[in-house]
């Protein structure tokens, strides 16, 4: 099971394809992997990494597993940024069942409650810990 586990989060890692101080262009293997059948959940995803003040733009292509982003250079690394976003992806790709049957309900609700969650669980800086689960009844 931990191989499986380990293999999951292989694929949540970001890879950076193109840099510049305030952009970032990376793979994000899930996302292409979730596809075009969870349009909603990977923009919701990327609505949710836009909540730190400080990351602008969050712009996901499915079909691609690419995602761009713009944000504060000034602000963040992208060390901190990267860590970020690699935990973010590790706490939904944890959950994923969870935030697949959300998916398949209005998703209004679900990304509110989501929204507080990230907010309160952020700390001063740009970290989140990657053992976090989302609540349950975020999810209800």
């Amino acid at each position: 099971m931990k191989l499986v586990e380990d293999g999951l989060f292989f694929l949540t890692k970001p890879r950076v394809i193109h840099a510049l101080p305030g952009r970032l262009r990376l793979h994000v293997s899930f996302l292409k992997r979730w596809g075009r059948d969870y349009d909603e959940l990977v923009a919701l995803t990327a609505r949710l990494l836009t909540i730190p003040e400080g990351i602008h733009e969050v712009s996901p292509c499915a079909a691609t597993g690419n995602v761009l982003i713009r944000y504060d250079a000034k602000r963040y690394s992208e060390d901190e940024l990267l860590a970020f976003l690699d935990s973010v992806f590790r706490i939904v790709m944890a959950q994923r069942d969870d935030c697949l049957k959300a998916h398949k309900r209005d998703l209004t609700d679900v990304e509110a409650r989501l929204r507080q969650w990230l907010r309160r669980s952020l700390s001063h800086r740009l970290h989140l810990d990657r053992r976090l689960r989302i609540p349950e009844d975020v999810f209800q």
